[in-house]
């Protein structure tokens, strides 16, 4: 049995919300839609350098003791062919990316609703001087229907200026990101 809204565990992917129609209500975060593609496997990569590294040794040699001159062409004819099939993978890739983020922005819509918790995530970035720490600052948005919210990374600014529960915000979700590429703040909620 789960606990009563004003006892159950609180954290950042998951929350009650209170709603006249229907009383308390649970959220959960829902992941953006981002698409990721698995690397090619380590062994292709190596196999790609070894024949590569070999071709041109072939290529280079002035000495019978490599004797990899038979081996050249066949190892270029590899290395080649593997490099116009990473080409051909790379295309298909952008091309799917194109049609999916095409269908993506028909479907779009502005996210309008209540900013039901708000934290910040702050981690290390690496840079030319070693690393910095930076903090994302992150906003719910619970829409009322059913049970899934939006998390959203907003601005330091926009995120001193909401309420949890109490501020109503309006948001365009971004391509892939937690970034949303419109972020408003609306009028405030009546105080109960």
């Amino acid at each position: 049995m789960h606990d009563s809204p004003l006892t159950a565990l609180r954290d950042n992917s998951t929350g009650w919300v209170h709603d006249d129609r229907g009383g308390w209500r649970q959220w959960r975060i829902q992941e953006p839609p981002i698409i990721r593609f698995s690397a090619w496997p380590a062994w292709i990569v190596y196999g790609a350098a070894i024949l590569w590294t070999a071709g041109l040794l072939s290529l280079v040699s002035t000495s019978d003791r490599w004797d990899l001159g038979d081996l050249a062409m066949p190892l270029l004819s590899v290395y080649f062919g593997a490099l116009a099939l990473r080409l051909l993978v790379g295309v298909s890739r952008a091309v799917l990316m194109r049609r999916r983020r095409r269908d993506f922005e028909r479907a779009r819509t502005h996210i309008e609703g209540v900013a039901v918790r708000k934290f910040t995530h702050t981690y290390s970035v690496p840079d030319a001087d070693g690393s910095h720490q930076q903090t994302d600052h992150h906003v719910v948005v619970y829409s009322g229907s059913g049970d899934v919210a939006r998390d959203f990374i907003v601005g330091e600014r926009v995120y001193d200026t909401v309420e949890e529960g109490r501020t109503r915000v309006r948001a365009l979700p971004g391509w892939q990101t937690r970034t949303p590429d419109q972020f408003a703040v609306l009028p405030q909620l009546l105080h109960p």
